[in-house]
């Protein structure tokens, strides 16, 4: 598990995070949302051992980023936001084999081969990375990092460039890694990327201002900090006219069960 402990980090006088407290458990997907300059992306990086906090604690599988931050990052694997800034060679295969090679790992092919069919993209080994799309170089970069065999996945905004079939295979290959036990965080603005998470956790300013399910997390949410997803808005809309509603509704379907009773 990963367990961020009343971690507070600031960048010279300019506080980034202020008190934060979450966790991701294996085989759990957790959103992380909030506006720009919240701290998502400087926990993301905490939670990688990339950053070290100044006050509290980061924790993973039990040890303290401070205390072996190579392990963190062995760990835990981060997607950045854009998927150039993780190319390091033209062809998607070789690209996937750096990461391995330089830990000295024997079974490299293996490796490789694994990541390709895990993320659904073993058709694309042979083609140069600059000739694929935005969607298809967000799995490269997932790949990648998988690669290395993680515990854990922190995605920096793997959706914010795509186009809905690139939207769609990255979560598909984020369910896929949830199904095989290993615990991920989703960086995003996306609150129909969010409606799909086991947790939310919201930020503003630094801080976490609600965190639980996602019906739970988006309830407390102070209103217009994140966008919420499309069905939610229509359930607000509804109990705001009089309507009785029982729970806020996250997806069609979610609306279509308590309609149709």
């Amino acid at each position: 598990m990963i367990e961020v402990r009343h971690v507070s980090l600031s960048y010279g006088k300019t506080p980034a995070l202020k008190d934060v407290s979450l966790c991701v458990r294996p085989g759990e997907f957790v959103a992380i949302m909030g506006p720009g300059a919240s701290g998502k992306s400087t926990l993301a990086r905490v939670m990688d051992g990339l950053y070290l906090p100044d006050a509290g604690d980061c924790l993973v599988d039990g040890v303290s980023t401070r205390a072996d931050p190579m392990r963190a990052r062995r760990l835990v694997g981060l997607v950045l936001q854009e998927p150039d800034d993780q190319a390091v060679a033209r062809r998607v295969a070789d690209d996937l084999a750096f990461g391995p090679r330089n830990i000295g790992a024997a079974d490299i092919p293996e490796r490789v081969a694994e990541a390709l069919l895990q993320t659904g993209i073993a058709h694309l080994a042979d083609r140069d990375i600059g000739s694929l799309s935005g969607g298809q170089k967000q799995l490269v970069a997932i790949a990648g990092v998988l690669a290395m065999r993680p515990a854990y996945l922190v995605m920096d905004e793997p959706t914010s460039l795509l186009d809905s079939d690139g939207k769609r295979a990255v979560m598909d290959a984020v369910a896929t890694q949830k199904h095989a036990g290993r615990g991920v965080a989703v960086i995003t603005q996306d609150p129909s990327v969010a409606a799909r998470a086991d947790r939310v956790v919201v930020m503003s300013r630094g801080s976490v201002v609600a965190q639980g399910p996602p019906a739970e997390a988006f309830a407390k949410v102070p209103p217009g900090l994140i966008g919420l997803p499309e069905m939610t808005r229509l359930s607000n809309g509804l109990r705001d006219r009089g309507i009785a509603v029982k729970r806020l509704w996250l997806t069609v379907d979610d609306a279509a069960e308590e309609l149709c009773r």
